[in-house]
C-alpha cells in the first residue's frame, strides 16, 4: 500500500472510537450530576429554619441537619418508637451528612465515594444512649457532625443526635465508628486526603 495514502477503514476505526470516547464522557458527566442534583437533600440551612428556636439552639454545633417525618408503622407494640427504628434514624442522619456536605464538595475523580470502585466508608461500631421515647406523631430532627478529635489515619467518629419537634426535646444520641474501606481490594484503607481536608474543614469553618 502506497504510505502516501489515507486508509479509509483505519480512519473509519478511528472515527467510531473517538465517537464512543466522547459519548462515554458525556455520559458519565451526567450521571454525575445526577447524583448530585436529582436526589439532593435540602441543605442544612434550609432544614435548620424549619425549626424552633429552641430545637437550632440544640443542634448549633452540628454541621449537618436533616428532618424526617415518623411513620406509623416504626411503632412497635407498645406504642412507640422502636429501638432499632432510632439507628435507621441515625444512619439517614449520616447519609445526609453526606448528601448535603461532602458528595458537593468532593471532584468527580475523587478516590472516596459510595459503590465497589472506590474507597468508601464501613461501620465499625455503633452505640446509641436512648433518652426519651418518640410517638406518632412527630418529626424528628437528626444533627451529625464529624469531630476533628475523631478523625484518625483509617477511621472517624460520626456524633449525632435526635431531636422531637413535639417534645422539643434530644430523645437519643450516637456515636458511630466509621472506617474507610477499599472495596476494590476488600480492606481497610487511609483516609482520602481531600476526604479528611473536607472533614476537617467543616468543623473548622463551622466554629
Amino acid at each position: 500500500m502506497n504510505p502516501g495514502l489515507i486508509n479509509l477503514s483505519n480512519l473509519a476505526n478511528l472515527s467510531n472510537n473517538l465517537k464512543k470516547s466522547v459519548t462515554n464522557a458525556l455520559l458519565n458527566n451526567f450521571k454525575h450530576n445526577i447524583s448530585r442534583n436529582l436526589y439532593s437533600l435540602p441543605s442544612p440551612n434550609e432544614c435548620r429554619r424549619q425549626l424552633s428556636k429552641s430545637i437550632q439552639d440544640l443542634v448549633k454545633d452540628y454541621s449537618s441537619v436533616t428532618n424526617i417525618d415518623l411513620q406509623w408503622g416504626e411503632q412497635d407494640a407498645f406504642g412507640h418508637l422502636n429501638n432499632a427504628s432510632f439507628l435507621r434514624f441515625f444512619e439517614s442522619g449520616r447519609i445526609a451528612f453526606y448528601e448535603q456536605l461532602i458528595d458537593p464538595a468532593l471532584s468527580k475523580d475523587s478516590q472516596f465515594g459510595h459503590g465497589i470502585t472506590k474507597i468508601g466508608p464501613i461501620v465499625k461500631t455503633v452505640n446509641c444512649n436512648y433518652k426519651l421515647p418518640v410517638t406518632y406523631p412527630d418529626n424528628i430532627c437528626v444533627a451529625t457532625r464529624v469531630p476533628i478529635s475523631g478523625i484518625g489515619k483509617d477511621r472517624y467518629t460520626v456524633e449525632a443526635i435526635m431531636v422531637s419537634r413535639k417534645l422539643e426535646k434530644i430523645v437519643a444520641k450516637s456515636e458511630v465508628v466509621v472506617v474507610t474501606y477499599d472495596y476494590r481490594i476488600g480492606k481497610k484503607a487511609e483516609i482520602p486526603s481531600d476526604y479528611k481536608k473536607i472533614l476537617i474543614n467543616l468543623e473548622k469553618n463551622r466554629k
